[in-house]
């Protein structure tokens, strides 16, 4: 959790990007992988413990699903939203990771209705789910 605060600004970052040029870079995604590592390293110091079994799940699950979304109609879903959900899979987790997809597709659904778009920037929507449901838990921890 810790870890994808730190990394706010990453998420803003690839959120903008997505948003205006539909192109999520690859460095940003690397940070979000090492920021994932970090968190694990921290789990000692912190009580935000995510099993490893969980953060590989969180890896895996989403890469297998739109890779498969992806290999049938490769315009539904771009390269990048697979990996960016990948890697904020292993950073949080696979049950945070649901949460953050549900917001996600709350958000890509309002914005093809909105905007009567088809391809919708789901980056954007992905970061925004992940720092909602990350800053939610962040909270209730402490309270």
């Amino acid at each position: 959790m810790l870890a994808i605060l730190l990394s706010l600004p990453i998420l803003i970052y690839v959120g903008i990007s997505d948003w205006k040029h539909r192109l999520i870079p690859n460095a940003a995604i690397l940070i979000l992988l090492a920021m994932g590592i970090l968190q694990i390293l921290m789990d000692n110091y912190f009580n935000f413990h995510i099993d490893l079994i969980e953060r590989i799940t969180g890896l895996l699950f989403p890469g297998i699903i739109l890779f498969v979304i992806y290999m049938k109609n490769p315009k539904l879903s771009g390269g990048g939203d697979l990996k960016l959900l990948a890697s904020l899979g292993f950073c949080i987790g696979i049950s945070y990771f649901i949460a953050t997809l549900f917001v996600a597709c709350i958000g890509g659904i309002a914005h093809s209705l909105r905007y009567k778009q088809v391809y919708v920037p789901l980056g954007t929507y992905i970061c925004i789910g992940a720092v909602i449901v990350t800053g939610v838990n962040f909270v209730q921890f402490f309270y």
